[in-house]
């Protein structure tokens, strides 16, 4: 999903990945187990892109996670089930509140840089 990283000049670098690929390996095997076919596996990786795609929302500072968890509960959830006929379960459950606890991770940095005004160095998180 993110990675930070200081590059050689000191300033921190982001790099965001649309979809978190060992994740949605992951959820999408448990998928097969808690679904019981390859049906609930296809399933559970459109849920899990869809997901990925709304998680950009979270760098709106201060509001950011919330809004992606009104899409995530409101409109993807409603789509993905209409379109693939699972239901909401244990794992759909896990799988909302990782990208929500990420979402407000990266909606905290978000935050953090509006208030600074700049990057966050590696020494501010130490002061």
């Amino acid at each position: 999903m993110y990675r930070y990283s200081m590059n050689r000049f000191g300033r921190w670098t982001a790099e965001y990945s649309l979809i978190p690929w060992s994740l949605v390996i992951l959820f999408s095997a448990m998928a097969y187990f808690v679904y019981g076919g390859i049906e609930g596996t296809l399933a559970i990786l459109i849920l899990c892109i869809l997901y990925s795609a709304a998680s950009l929302i979270s760098w709106i500072p201060i509001v950011g996670f919330a809004i992606q968890g009104f899409l995530m509960y409101w409109v993807i959830n409603p789509f993905v089930f209409a379109l693939t006929g699972i239901r909401m379960s244990w794992l759909i459950w896990i799988i909302f509140w990782s990208y929500i606890l990420f979402g407000a991770f990266i909606t905290f940095i978000a935050t953090l840089i509006l208030i600074v005004g700049k990057e966050p160095s590696s020494s501010a998180f130490f002061h």
